[in-house]
């Protein structure tokens, strides 16, 4: 288990957890990102920027502090 941050591009895996408050858990949940979901991470950049996720055919951005609550599990 691993966080999103540690994947490396074009890379997959399972949601396995999510180290949040509720507030996050909703938010993460109204964006398709909950535990069981398959998850890839299409792009991370090394100098702050965000994230680049892609969940149920959708892309989105995530900074880096959210991105780094979400545990994987490498497929």
């Amino acid at each position: 288990m691993i966080s999103l941050l540690q994947l490396n591009p074009n890379q997959a895996g399972k949601i396995v957890a999510i180290k949040g408050g509720r507030g996050l858990i909703i938010r993460f949940n109204n964006l398709g990102i909950r535990e069981g979901a398959k998850i890839k991470k299409v792009a991370g950049y090394s100098r702050g920027g965000p994230v680049v996720i892609s969940v149920n055919g959708t892309q989105l951005a995530l900074g880096k502090g959210m991105a780094s609550k979400i545990l994987v599990e490498v497929q």
